[in-house]
């Protein structure tokens, strides 16, 4: 699969006009996104396990519209939000015009920065990069997150579940289908011992599993994890 097809399918290829937050980033389970109870408890969910503080500087990668910006800035100093569609980003906009859009390739973007963080989120997006390109992201990740930062990993499709997954609903076909005609289904399917192992080959000091709780609608194959520096 070319290593830049989810950048031209997030960038061009993705329709962000339902006035549905949630379907706008494909957040959704046999097409219906989430209910705002479980949504609320999903936020709550994540906001206590980054620990997060009046003072911080968080950096949501990959952030599109803003499901979690909108709801952290009201906590922390300062929310940044960078990913490549600039549909998603004019709706977080719209909606929260304090947090701060950045238009760009997440590893550029990083490369070519100065800031520091406290925070960083990165929810539902590893899986739309090579493990190459994950190994790029966390050696920069490392050089713009404080000491005794915070990387929330968040929704990683977990290899080993990859086959319970494509069994049910017959997703078997359609995987197949798509690697016929040159898509991806989910993206890169990944183990914690492989995030684990990079955290600590890269110098962060730990790395902790963090399985979902049943009420997120992917928790039967995806995982979180927290990584700290």
């Amino acid at each position: 699969m070319p290593t830049d097809y989810w950048k031209e399918y997030w960038s061009k290829e993705h329709k962000t006009n339902s006035p549905d937050l949630q379907v706008q980033v494909a957040r959704t389970r046999m097409g219906k996104p989430i209910d705002k109870e479980t949504w609320d408890r999903t936020l709550s969910y994540v906001q206590e396990l980054m620990e997060i503080r009046e003072g911080d500087r968080i950096l949501d990668a990959c952030g599109g519209n803003g499901l979690f910006a909108s709801r952290i800035q009201e906590l922390c100093h300062q929310v940044t939000v960078v990913d490549v569609n600039e549909e998603l980003l004019e709706n977080l906009r719209k909606h929260s015009p304090k947090v701060i859009t950045v238009k760009s390739d997440l590893i550029r973007y990083l490369q070519d920065i100065d800031a520091r963080f406290e925070k960083i989120l990165f929810y539902a997006g590893i899986q739309y990069f090579t493990e190459l390109e994950i190994f790029k992201i966390f050696v920069e990740f490392k050089k713009v997150l404080v000491p005794g930062g915070i990387i929330f990993i968040g929704d990683v499709p977990d290899i080993y579940q990859r086959d319970s997954f494509l069994s049910s609903d017959n997703r078997y076909e359609s995987y197949f289908n798509n690697l016929r005609d040159g898509k991806e289904t989910i993206g890169t399917w990944l183990t914690f011992e492989w995030l684990s192992e990079l955290s600590r080959y890269l110098g962060f000091d730990s790395c902790t599993l963090k399985n979902q709780p049943e009420f997120q609608i992917y928790s039967d194959f995806r995982f979180d994890a927290i990584v700290r520096l």
